[in-house]
């Protein structure tokens, strides 16, 4: 993006601790030169979204000023409205983009805006942790959008599931009139996902969601000093997390009692009931919601 509205691209870089680094083209166009301007600021410091800051500009308020999306890993999407001007924007303190009335969470969330029905409207299209490629389609106007649902976009009828950690373009890949889709990886592929006919390129209606619950993979994993582990419930349950050793002694106790339906984050600092570090080693974590359970394995490395 063209920060300071000199005609020339510069770049905006989200960190893995959560913050922004600004980069200014002091070169020419065609041959760029990068210069170091710190930190990105908003209300009384730098913008943190505490870990895996990944950024994308849009006007969001529809007043002709560059505003800043921020989505971060634990899967929360930060809205900063630019109150100052175009080649020198003012950021103020965040507010968290919703749905359905409650704050967005998509695991290390990575943004895009884009009229992806082409109904004049400002939709979401967010890259997630598990590879999925959800659309937000806006229910609402251009300068004040509302999210209701998503819908897992599709390709030959599957859901798209380019890996893990995806990152997203949209662009006319191919120059036929119609916007197709570029992910990134965790392991480094670029995907290019090519529209063939349909201005949307994707099924109309939500996918059914699990019956029960869903447990994932923590991440990091192996892990030191701390993971996450996230969950979600389809219905309200009585709900357990315990984290046990190789010989199936009880370790940790995350959550314990009644949860509504949601999607849940748990962190685990390696350390026993009691507040003492753990050694390293293998570790399981079983969630029991209802009559079902689920077990997965991770590593600890000190």
């Amino acid at each position: 993006m063209d920060w300071n509205e000199d005609g020339l691209k510069d770049l905006l870089v989200g960190g893995g601790k959560g913050k922004l680094t600004l980069y200014l083209n002091i070169g020419a166009k065609g041959s760029p030169v990068l210069e170091n301007r710190g930190y990105l600021n908003a209300g009384s410091g730098p913008v943190n979204v505490q870990e895996g800051a990944a950024p994308v500009f849009t006007d969001w308020n529809n007043d002709g000023r560059k505003d800043l999306l921020v989505g971060n890993f634990d899967g929360y999407l930060y809205y900063y409205q630019n109150v100052g001007t175009n080649d020198a924007p003012i950021y103020r303190s965040p507010n968290m983009i919703e749905i359905s009335g409650e704050p967005l969470l998509v695991w290390r969330c990575s943004p895009e805006v884009y009229d992806l029905n082409r109904d004049g409207k400002k939709d979401l299209i967010i890259g997630e942790r598990n590879g999925r490629v959800l659309f937000l389609e806006n229910k609402n106007t251009d300068d004040s959008p509302r999210f209701t649902e998503y819908v897992e976009l599709q390709a030959n009828g599957s859901v798209l599931d380019p890996g893990s950690a995806v990152k997203i373009d949209i662009a006319d890949w191919n120059e036929d009139g119609l916007d197709d889709i570029i992910l990134g990886e965790i392991y480094g592929n670029i995907i290019v996902y090519l529209n063939r006919g349909i201005p949307t390129g994707f099924d109309d209606k939500p996918l059914p969601r699990p019956e029960s619950f869903r447990l994932e993979q923590n991440y990091p994993n192996p892990f030191n000093p701390v993971t996450t582990i996230r969950f979600s419930l389809q219905k309200p349950a009585n709900v357990s997390l315990i984290i046990y050793n190789s010989v199936g002694q009880r370790v940790k106790t995350l959550v314990t009692g009644f949860l509504p339906k949601g999607e849940f984050l748990r962190r685990w600092d390696g350390k026993n009931d009691s507040g003492s570090n753990v050694s390293s080693g293998v570790y399981f974590y079983c969630l029991e919601a209802g009559k079902v359970s689920r077990t997965m394995k991770m590593i600890l490395i000190r």
